[in-house]
């Protein structure tokens, strides 16, 4: 390539050379200087070429590392849940939370003592909690934060064990900050299947010197109490760098253990929800999916709207069951109103009632055969 250059310019140089004198003596002159730097431009080049072929063998190596230690985690795809909860939500749902104060010493609040605090939210059964860790886990994703998190299921024994928590923190916090890769890769190449101790080293290493860290666990109620009981330390252990965020149900006496686990005064904060928080939510989404309804009657969907309104109390499932039993086909607009009456004051008096309708539906059905 180089006496390719070197041919081209000296063509170029005689040619304008014969046409102009003085322009050419000028260019001769710098084609001198250009075929001089010429050998130090080609080993750059090489050097260039040697450094481009390094990078993507490294590249290729953290890749097949990536692979591997991601095999090894067996993360829970918590995210599929996550994107499901979203998209399920108004805009405008659960913003309240970012206005409490508990809330916002939690998120902004320095370390007291050399360690964070951890927020403890809790509310009654069907009250929007999965909401509300949904729309925190969001908005910390939005301002940029690493965020690890998960869903607690009771009914999904994959979903429920610390060792599932363990291995999707790991690889969410790997995924977002790779800075213990190789510690938790010299890890998983010693123990190929690992325990429940071995996972949490992993996770403390993948968190060993990652600021701003984030954890949110939503439904801790729904683990076992042995699970929550080993939960505890490792959330005290996380406490020490980053933030932790733990929503359930109201589970009297846990928390002293969580607290006990903790170092200091101060680190646990608590936040209960209360009717009034998510009252704008429930109302909001009750004259949306009323008027889905296409009742057909303006003064029977507001009084459709009011009655569900009133029924709620703070409960987000309470609504969404009853207007599930709503949305069956009606004939006149009255009939929405029939089955407004005598409504179920709580969950369990609900589920009773869904119960005995589907019994008679069953009992119908056979007569009719």
């Amino acid at each position: 390539p180089l006496k390719a250059i070197n041919l081209a310019l000296s063509i170029a140089i005689h040619k304008q050379g014969r046409e102009n004198g003085e322009v050419g003596k000028e260019t001769l002159g710098e084609v001198v200087d250009l075929k001089s730097a010429l050998p130090g431009l080609e080993k750059a080049i090489l050097a260039g070429v040697e450094d481009i072929v390094v990078a993507s063998a490294q590249r290729q190596e953290t890749d097949r590392t990536y692979a591997a230690v991601g095999k090894w985690c067996r993360a829970v795809p918590v995210a599929d849940t996550f994107h499901s909860h979203l998209r399920e939500m108004a805009t405008s749902s659960c913003q309240w939370i970012f206005r409490r104060e508990e809330f916002m010493r939690w998120r902004g609040g320095g370390p007291a003592e050399g360690r964070l605090p951890v927020l403890w939210i809790t509310g009654i059964p069907g009250s929007g909690k999965t909401r509300l860790a949904t729309r925190v886990v969001e908005s910390l994703k939005g301002e940029g934060s690493a965020v690890a998190y998960f869903y607690c299921d009771t009914k999904d024994e994959g979903r429920r064990s610390a060792m599932s928590i363990l291995r999707t923190w790991t690889w969410q916090v790997l995924e977002q900050r790779p800075l213990g890769l190789g510690e938790v890769a010299k890890i998983c190449a010693r123990e190929p299947v690992p325990g429940e101790g071995t996972m949490e080293k992993a996770l403390m290493c993948a968190v060993a010197g990652v600021e701003g860290l984030v954890f949110v666990l939503d439904g801790l109620d729904e683990c076992e109490e042995e699970t929550r009981k080993r939960l505890y330390p490792i959330v005290a252990r996380l406490a020490a760098t980053a933030r932790v965020l733990i929503v359930s149900r109201e589970m009297p006496g846990s928390h002293r253990t969580l607290k006990s686990a903790l170092p200091h005064e101060g680190g646990l904060v608590f936040y209960r929800i209360v009717e009034g928080d998510n009252r704008d939510d429930i109302n909001d989404y009750l004259e949306r999916a009323v008027g889905e309804l296409e009742i057909g009657d303006e003064e029977v969907e507001r009084t459709v709207i009011s009655k569900l309104q009133e029924g709620a109390n703070g409960m987000f499932l309470w609504a969404t069951l009853m207007l599930e039993e709503l949305s069956s086909p009606h004939f006149f607009a009255e009939e929405y109103l029939e089955g407004l009456d005598d409504l179920p004051d709580s969950l369990d008096t609900l589920y009773a009632r869904i119960l005995t309708t589907l019994n008679a539906s069953v009992k119908t059905r056979e007569v009719t055969r």
